[in-house]
């Protein structure tokens, strides 16, 4: 007997994720999304291949854009003009938009009648969230970025219908600077690979990208841990591995 497709299997859905340029928590999550719904085409900014093996049989589409490769491999150049870009990805054919935002993805343009979904990692940190990400704030011309990327996100967050949070932090910053309510949903996590041990090492540990401009701040961690002589183990990889080894004193 051949089954009948559910009414959601009917429904033409996109995905959408702000770039794909450098590995991180968020392009897990959009890892699952793909697995969930393998038939729809990921919509993105920026595209680097070499990064993502694991969507090489996925279908990526990407904005004008990606045609620059120095843009892809300085994505950090790319945030003033990313509102523009994104508002350039033709969604027009889809009835469900999912987004994977922590910047600029829910920002798409969809027709009225499409459901367009938000999965938020965080309101941009670089407009809203200075003191934790300071680059908008090193000179008069950044400052007046993010004062534009500001007012855009704020009526690029009235597009979407639906905003889910991946956690009560981000919730509390949709509901602070977007005025909309999101439902919490965690993001996936290898449990299988997790194991705890209530027994302390000697050590303390730090985990995540070692790029310009991250809200972890690495580098004070280090300048802490020196300055109180604890032994620290940083698990991460990116540009600044080299200067943070050096900070550390492990050149």
């Amino acid at each position: 007997m051949t089954r009948k497709p559910h009414q959601f299997e009917l429904l033409k859905l996109a995905i959408v994720h702000d770039k794909l340029t450098v590995p991180g928590g968020a392009e897990k999550v959009l890892d699952e999304l793909h697995r969930l719904f393998p038939d729809a085409p990921i919509y993105t900014t920026l595209y680097r291949p070499e990064k993502f093996p694991q969507f090489a049989t996925a279908t990526i589409i990407t904005s004008s854009l990606n045609r620059f490769a120095f843009v892809r491999n300085h994505h950090g150049l790319s945030f003033p003009f990313l509102p523009y870009f994104t508002e350039q990805l033709d969604l027009s054919a889809y009835d469900v938009v999912i987004s994977s935002s922590s910047s600029n993805a829910h920002g798409v343009l969809t027709r009225p009648e499409a459901l367009h979904i938000c999965y938020c990692h965080t309101p941009m940190r670089w407009a809203w969230l200075p003191y934790l990400d300071g680059r908008a704030s090193s000179s008069l011309i950044r400052r007046l970025a993010a004062h534009y990327l500001r007012l855009w996100d704020v009526g690029a967050a009235n597009r979407v219908d639906y905003y889910i949070a991946n956690s009560r932090t981000t919730a509390s910053r949709i509901k602070k600077f977007y005025r909309r309510e999101a439902a919490v949903i965690y993001p996936p996590v290898q449990t299988d690979k997790a194991v705890a041990r209530s027994s302390h090492k000697g050590f303390y540990l730090t985990v995540g990208r070692l790029i310009p401009g991250s809200y972890k701040r690495t580098d004070i961690i280090i300048k802490a841990a020196k300055n109180a002589d604890i032994h620290l183990k940083i698990v991460g990889d990116g540009p600044l591995l080299a200067s943070l080894k050096k900070l550390a004193g492990n050149d």
